[in-house]
């Protein structure tokens, strides 16, 4: 009997989609269950899905009506039969033993989720977004806290493993962008207990043509409003985290204006004139809250005086990560 349910959502990935399953197939814990959703994939993603079906009886595929990444998640996550549940997007890829490995901590604690640490991916290079290699068991609160800060516990939902019964209770908002920081909020107040090793297991790549790397859309607005969202539900609940979860405010509306200055309008754009705004009323709480690191706070100072500056700094920033 399948311990894990792996759940893939697959939409029009065919360059990458290969590579993501060839990771799950390999890895070293074969008491999986793998559920691939076709969400309606206008390219071959839906035939490799049946291809690899073929190939391994542990795979089953759901192709489906278009219904974007958290509809799929969550029918996805509808039909999942074992103990433990994971979603991985199908252009990223994983350790051979990252399964065995969350499994264990899991089991071995008792622990409501497990969590391992992220790679990110750009072209060639492997960055590891937490680099001391730590392993801690930790209350949903402190779990909280530690991906608000984004380093022993990175945000996104695929590096953690969670239990059926919790899984079942939440779901992903369909029709949002940056979908984890919601189903975050309604997780981290169900989990009790959490088992973390920061060793990078799951490899995050960073495409120029993703939905998070894309330029600005009305709809990138949305992590503006999740982080809002997040400081609400602080306030209520764990006042305790009022500065990681303002520095998430914070960090979100520096995303929103990266974007637009990717834009050819956007000296035009309201929403950079808001957000700028915005940034400017908090400049000395930018500048003093600890989260930030150096360069994003002599950014801030550069983006209160004239954003023309700010933009020749992202992009050069840009230029040396993706190594032009």
């Amino acid at each position: 009997m399948a311990e894990i349910s792996i759940v893939v959502p697959v939409y029009n990935v065919e360059k990458y989609l290969r590579r993501c399953l060839e990771s799950i197939l390999g890895q070293t814990m074969r008491e999986l269950e793998i559920i691939l959703i076709d969400d309606g994939s206008t390219d071959r993603s839906g035939e490799i899905c049946e291809e690899y079906k073929e190939r391994d009886n542990r795979i089953q595929v759901i192709h489906k009506k278009n219904g974007g990444l958290s509809d799929a998640r969550n029918a996805g996550a509808r039909i999942a039969a074992s103990d433990y549940v994971i979603f991985l997007d199908s252009d990223d890829y994983i350790a051979r033993d990252m399964m065995e490995i969350l499994y264990a901590l899991a089991k071995d604690s008792g622990a409501d989720m497990s969590v391992c640490g992220v790679y990110n991916v750009y072209g060639e290079r492997e960055i590891p977004q937490y680099s001391k290699s730590e392993e801690f068991i930790c209350t949903g609160e402190e779990a909280f806290m530690h991906i608000l800060e984004g380093k022993k516990i990175p945000g996104t939902i695929c590096n953690k493993l969670i239990k059926r019964q919790i899984v079942q209770q939440i779901e992903f908002p369909a029709g949002r962008l940056y979908e984890d920081a919601f189903y975050t909020l309604d997780l981290v107040q169900r989990v009790e207990k959490v088992s973390v090793t920061t060793r990078p297991m799951y490899y995050y790549a960073h495409r120029q043509d993703s939905i998070t790397t894309s330029t600005f859309k009305e709809a990138d607005l949305d992590i503006i409003y999740a982080y809002q969202k997040t400081l609400e539900l602080v306030k209520k609940k764990y006042p305790g985290l009022m500065t990681q979860a303002v520095f998430r405010l914070f960090w979100a509306h520096f995303i929103v204006i990266d974007r637009i200055l990717e834009t050819g309008d956007y000296k035009t754009n309201i929403y950079l004139k808001t957000s700028r705004r915005f940034l400017k009323r908090n400049i000395f709480r930018i500048i003093r809250n600890p989260y930030f690191e150096k360069k994003r706070r002599l950014a801030a100072i550069l983006l209160f005086f004239n954003v023309n500056l700010y933009r020749k700094a992202l992009f050069h920033n840009s230029r040396q990560l993706y190594g032009a």
